[in-house]
This record gives C-alpha cells, structure tokens and sequence, in this order.
C-alpha cells in the first residue's frame, strides 16, 4: 500500500539522484565509484503481459569506471512474502532489458523490516542456488541522527532521510 513516508523514502532520491550514491558510500560502506551522471528513469517494469510491475525508483548511475548501474530503490514499511520474488525478477528484468548491472536498495524505515529485507533471496538448490540475491538495506540501524544545522545544510535530502527513518528508532516528533 502506498503512503506518503512510502513515497518519501524513495522520492527523496528522485528529486537528488547524486544522494544514493552518498548513501551507499556514507551509510553502507559501499565502495562505489564516483557517478559521471545520474538520473531517473522511468519506473514502469511491465512486460508485454498484462501483468503490471513497477519499482518504487528507478535511477540510472553512470560512471566513467565501472560503466552503468540500474538503482532498483524500494521502499518497504513491513515485511511481504511476495517481495523476495518480485525483487529478483526486477533485477532480472532490468538487466535482461537495459543490458546496465542492476542493484536493488530497500529503504525500511523500522530495524525489524530491514533486518528481513536484508537477508539474501536464494532461488534453486539451497547449497547451489542458481540466483541469489542481496539486498542493500538502508534504515534505522545504519542510518545516523542528523542533528547538526551544519549536517543538515551540507546535505539536506540525506538530513530528511536520516529524519523519516530515524524517528522510528528513537520516536522522535517529527
């Protein structure tokens, strides 16, 4: 079900394509490179079927290095057994369809939600899965309070996630 903090963890990302990035390198410690560009493209995942798919944010990365990356960003407010599938077939589809390495990133805003969106998705034989998939889960655990003004100027799309996602943790007012 869509909500307004669904649509904010995720949109924040939309409106500075350059802040996922930061994200994976500040909160993650994911060491990528640095973007060349970055930019939204269009989230609609529909085949040919009639079936609809569509991710929360898509964001295309490109870097001088490493090439081009497809950002899968998801917000997830509870867990949903559906999800695990619905997220490989995302990435397979991307990278079926766009040719770029796909990279799912799940935004949760409450530590038992990202503790289960992080478990890595195995599909096949359990010791010789034929796709696996990890994860990058952003949320309460690894996200800072932001409570500096000089923080909160300095980068203010990362200040009001830490804000969303934060607030469950400590149950700040916001």
């Amino acid at each position: 079900m869509v909500s307004s903090s669904h649509e904010a963890l995720h949109r924040i990302f939309q409106e500075d394509t350059g802040a996922i990035v930061r994200a994976l390198r500040e909160l993650l410690g994911v060491p990528f490179p640095e973007a060349s560009s970055a930019f939204v493209v269009s989230p609609d995942l529909t085949e040919i079927a009639p079936v609809e798919r569509r991710v929360d944010t898509l964001l295309q990365v490109e870097t001088g290095v490493d090439g081009t990356y497809l950002f899968a960003i998801e917000s997830q407010s509870r867990r949903d057994p559906k999800k695990p599938a619905a997220w490989a077939y995302y990435l397979s589809y991307l990278h079926a369809t766009f040719g770029h390495q796909p990279v799912l990133i799940v935004l949760c805003p409450d530590e038992a939600t990202a503790r289960w969106a992080a478990q890595p998705i195995r599909l096949g034989i359990p010791d010789c899965p034929s796709l696996t998939v990890r994860p990058l889960v952003l949320g309460p655990g690894n996200t800072p309070v932001v409570t500096d003004a000089k923080d909160v100027v300095r980068d203010v799309p990362m200040a009001v996630f830490s804000a969303i996602t934060v607030r469950a943790k400590t149950s700040m007012p916001y």
